[in-house]
């Protein structure tokens, strides 16, 4: 057979072969709200990304189970890869209950392929929200170790074979990304004063979550659309929010946890009509706001409300109660 002869048979069985599958065993993980699950393998097929997990259930009794609405979201922040099957772990509303502590399980996940040259992905169930299978910056490329050490407001990852392999994944963001997060928690305080929630599609996500200060829980953004519109149509239609301080936290490229701190008031409680008794002013709270990164764009997927005792503000209020009855 001549040497062009066998050329050509190789470059034929290179190119009418299977694609050779990317590999990556105990990928890297930023940080994770489910503590009880261990990605162990991802493969990046010709038709799917594959994750192997194994989740340790803490007692007995306990239960697990998937949502199909999860999803992979690429370095970028602006492409989705959308579930679509499991092996060996139930899809809401089953469930598998465990038989006893430590008992492990192991399973797969099936997404969408993600586009070649993506070099990390977040795993998203409920971005945000612990005991959800949310994994944040999870390494497309080579096995490594867990984030190692954080050296001059850069994160670094060292490779767990040579040890000498470092690798930049993940700046500190900068002032202008924590401008763009305050801005969320801005537009929301611009709401609350204008007394008109009409534009809260622009900032938060369509299953955004929240928590009243009295523990109520709430889900969806045409559920809070309503609540907040009728609250400001009575008993809030006077109020204004005056913000005090409000800081922003990374716990992933694209999760952001802001607080804000603020007064409210004054207003008339259960009716926004004065009876005489029920005026309330100078309450401090809290709304602490998941804040995501979805299209390239920040927007709140969940939140919750702290009433502020006196006790434990620094300048107590000067009349009235910090008690506040709203969602």
């Amino acid at each position: 057979m001549s040497k062009l002869t066998s050329f050509c048979t190789f470059a034929l069985l290179l190119f009418t072969s299977p694609l050779i599958s990317q590999v990556v065993i105990n990928p890297a993980v930023m940080t994770a709200d489910d503590k009880n699950c261990e990605l162990k393998k991802i493969e990046v097929t010709d038709k799917y990304t594959e994750i192997s997990c194994e989740y340790t259930y803490r007692s007995e009794g306990s239960n697990v189970t998937i949502n199909k609405e999860m999803y992979l979201l690429n370095d970028k922040g602006d492409k989705r890869y959308a579930f679509v099957k499991a092996e060996n772990i139930p899809v809401h509303p089953e469930k598998y209950y465990s038989k006893a502590a430590g008992e492990k399980l192991a399973f797969k996940l099936y997404f969408q392929k993600v586009d070649a040259g993506t070099p990390w992905v977040d795993i998203i169930e409920r971005a945000g929200r612990p005991n959800y299978f949310n994994f944040y910056h999870v390494s497309l490329l080579k096995s490594r170790q867990p984030v190692q050490d954080v050296l001059a407001g850069t994160t670094i990852i060292i490779d767990s074979v040579t040890r000498q392999d470092v690798r930049l994944v993940s700046k500190v963001p900068d002032l202008l990304t924590e401008q763009e997060v305050k801005q969320v928690g801005k537009a929301f305080v611009n709401s609350w004063n204008n007394h008109n929630f009409k534009d809260l599609p622009s900032y938060a996500t369509e299953d955004v979550t929240w928590v009243g200060g009295h523990g109520s829980i709430s889900q969806g953004r045409d559920n809070m659309l309503r609540n907040y519109q009728s609250m400001h149509r009575a008993v809030m239609n006077t109020t204004a929010i005056t913000e005090e301080t409000m800081t922003v936290r990374f716990i992933a490229p694209t999760v952001a946890i802001l607080n804000l701190s603020y007064k409210l008031g004054p207003y008339y409680a259960f009716d926004g009509v004065d009876h005489g008794n029920n005026k309330r002013e100078n309450s401090r709270e809290v709304r602490t706001m998941t804040i995501v990164k979805q299209n390239n764009k920040w927007l709140l997927t969940a939140m919750q409300v702290t009433l502020v005792l006196p006790e434990v503000a620094e300048t107590k209020p000067a009349t009235g109660t910090p008690y506040v009855s709203i969602d």
